[in-house]
């Protein structure tokens, strides 16, 4: 399984100057297939836009190892899909043979002709994604879906509410490595005025509480350690920022996890969808 990935510590995409905060490893790969469970869990689906079922072709934007695709493909058999990525392929495991793959930077914009999709989606690219992209990255999805097509876009502003002293020490360093690559969680809260500057009608927006501790059922626990592993892949980060050990961070990090449950640590998740005029 992801045996064309990397197990280094550092980020191997040959995009360098993409600003994305977590490494392309296998560590990283397998955390990303079991968060999209984790979503699929509690949208309760995997997607929200009313699509009808006999949309032809379906483009994931920032696809990671093509597993929502491939769940979607499920879905919807005869439909064509297609996923770019900044890092070099999908997990084996996911590839279908009506997915193609391109690897890209969206930063500089898709490589698709306008009006090609009936829908586009994208999901928490946040942390790649620099606050002054975002408008200029809506308008592509808008210009690359059919007219009467729909994009939808989930993500997460990343800061956690009702955390412990653990998070409080680590958070610091964490907001650090985001500023410096021009990453501004909040902005997703202004995807829809985005979508809706780009055109978009019908647009539905709402926010939902990310499960963090503040339920204590077992959704709150596969999240709780799906950040833990995040925060385990930017281990070398967090040690250079900081001067503290691995084994002082790591330290930290068991305590943010139980300090999740203890303090019923929660954050935010935002969707939106809009439909492109006909």
């Amino acid at each position: 399984m992801l045996s064309n990935y990397s197990n280094e510590e550092e980020p191997t995409s040959k995009f360098e100057e993409v600003p994305y905060v977590l490494p392309n490893n296998i560590a990283e790969l397998s955390r990303l297939n079991i968060q999209h469970y984790i979503f699929r869990y509690v949208r309760k689906g995997n997607y929200g836009a009313p699509i009808s079922k006999d949309v032809k072709r379906i483009l994931d934007v920032g696809c990671g190892t093509g597993i929502w695709a491939k769940d979607m493909s499920l879905l919807f058999p005869d439909t064509m899909f297609d996923g770019i990525d900044v890092n070099g392929g999908i997990d084996p495991e996911n590839d279908f043979p009506n997915f193609t793959f391109t690897q890209g930077d969206i930063l500089k914009g898709l490589p698709y002709k306008d009006n090609t999709f009936d829908f586009v989606y994208q999901r928490l690219l946040v942390a790649g994604m620099p606050a002054t992209a975002w408008p200029k990255l809506c308008a592509e999805l808008i210009r690359v879906v059919k007219p009467g097509g729909w994009i939808e876009i989930i993500d997460t502003d990343i800061y956690f509410r009702d955390y412990g002293p653990a998070w409080k020490q680590l958070e610091p360093y964490f907001t650090a490595f985001m500023k410096k690559r021009g990453i501004d969680p909040y902005v997703v809260q202004e995807i829809p005025n985005f979508v809706k500057q780009g055109g978009l009608s019908n647009i539905h927006h709402s926010r939902h509480v990310s499960p963090m501790g503040i339920s204590n059922s077992e959704i709150d626990k596969f999240m709780v350690k799906d950040l833990s592993m995040i925060f385990a892949n930017m281990m070398p980060l967090f040690v250079a920022a900081s001067g503290k050990t691995e084994q002082q961070i790591s330290q930290l990090l068991k305590e943010f996890e139980k300090e999740c449950f203890e303090y019923k640590t929660y954050g935010f998740a935002y969707y939106t969808w809009g439909q492109k005029p006909l």
